[in-house]
């Protein structure tokens, strides 16, 4: 046997020995994380206190009120937060679908109508090149010339 072996097989000993010592002497003295029974009729009284509380507010059972208030149809996705910048209001938009931001060892790509752009980058449909990618926009300018236009993150997460 090897002296890897004999390492490896002494703690597995030790966690062993460790084990049955937590399970069956630190238990008996009645220290290892059990309610007593004082305790747990003062939780049980807690709990009938906060129900009650609820019930008295709600008009009703808790339960019935989550249910219900589960059933309300939603305006919109609570976990995703629309970005509209009021100062591009005025500019004629752009039609594409800014859906995503990765910046990959510092390398800064959009993600417009399903494809992956970086600086520099021209369009599919050859009429705009990405000038600026930012994480919540990007900055779009024709090839021919012209102004840019800025396009927002369709939606990103909650903070």
């Amino acid at each position: 046997m090897s002296t890897r072996e004999r390492i490896v097989l002494a703690l597995c000993a030790v966690a062993v020995l460790y084990g049955a010592y937590v399970l069956f002497l630190e238990d008996a003295g009645g220290g290892g994380g059990t309610l007593s029974a004082d305790d747990l009729k003062t939780l049980e009284v807690q709990v009938a206190d906060l129900r009650e509380s609820f019930r008295a507010q709600l008009g009703g059972d808790p339960g019935g009120y989550v249910l219900e208030a589960a059933l309300i149809e939603w305006k919109g996705d609570p976990f995703l937060k629309q970005v509209r910048p009021e100062d591009d209001a005025d500019r004629p938009r752009v039609d594409v679908r800014f859906t995503g931001y990765v910046d990959v060892a510092g390398r800064k790509l959009a993600i417009i109508d399903g494809m992956e752009y970086g600086e520099g980058d021209v369009l599919r449909s050859g009429s705009h090149r990405v000038k600026r990618i930012e994480p919540r926009q990007i900055e779009l300018v024709p090839v021919n010339g012209g102004e840019p236009t800025r396009v927002a993150i369709e939606a990103e997460p909650a903070p």
